[in-house]
C-alpha cells in the first residue's frame, strides 16, 4: 500500500468501534516537507512552550477516561479544527506562524503527560487526517516526530 492511495474515509461520530480501515498505520516524516520545517524548528517551539510554563499551567485535558490516572494529561491549544485561537496564537507567536504556514494543518496543541502516566488506547476522529506527536522533551535527548492512523498489531 502506498501513500498516496485513496480510502474510504472513517468518522467516529458515525461509527463509535475502532477504525478496521486500510489505511497506513504509520507513515515517515521525512516524506513530508512541512514536517521537517516543523521538526528544525523544534528550538523555537519548546522555547515558547517553555516560556509559557514560567507564569501559566496547562489544563487538564477534557476527556479524563482516557488516562489512567485524572488530571495527568495537560493541554493547551493554538488551532482547533481549522479555528485558530487567537489568543494563544498571540503567546506562541512563532510557534502559530509555522504551524500556519501550512493551511492544510487542522489542529495544533501542545500537551504534557506527567510522570509514570499513561494515556489509554483510543482512536482519533478520524481517517481523514494524520495525528501528529512531536516530542519536544525525550529523556534519550532527540527530538521526535512520528504520526499514524490506527493502532498497530
Amino acid at each position: 500500500m502506498t501513500e498516496t492511495k485513496e480510502h474510504k474515509l472513517w468518522f467516529s461520530l458515525y461509527d463509535s468501534s475502532e477504525y478496521k480501515g486500510d489505511t497506513m498505520a504509520f507513515f515517515s516524516s521525512e516524506n513530508y516537507e512541512w514536517a521537517k520545517v516543523i521538526i528544525n524548528n523544534c528550538d523555537v517551539i519548546k522555547g515558547e512552550l517553555l516560556d509559557y510554563l514560567k507564569d501559566h499551567k496547562l489544563e487538564s485535558y477534557f476527556n479524563a477516561s482516557m488516562v489512567e490516572r485524572k488530571n495527568t494529561w495537560k493541554t493547551t491549544a493554538i488551532k482547533w479544527w481549522g479555528i485558530n485561537l487567537n489568543s494563544n496564537q498571540k503567546i506562541f507567536s512563532r510557534t502559530s506562524k509555522i504551524i500556519n504556514s501550512f493551511p492544510n494543518i487542522v489542529s495544533a496543541s501542545f500537551n504534557l503527560l506527567e510522570a509514570n502516566s499513561k494515556i489509554k488506547p483510543h482512536h482519533g476522529d478520524t481517517n481523514a487526517i494524520f495525528r501528529c506527536h512531536l516530542a519536544l522533551y525525550n529523556p534519550k535527548g532527540k527530538y521526535t516526530m512520528w504520526f499514524y492512523c490506527k493502532r498497530r498489531n
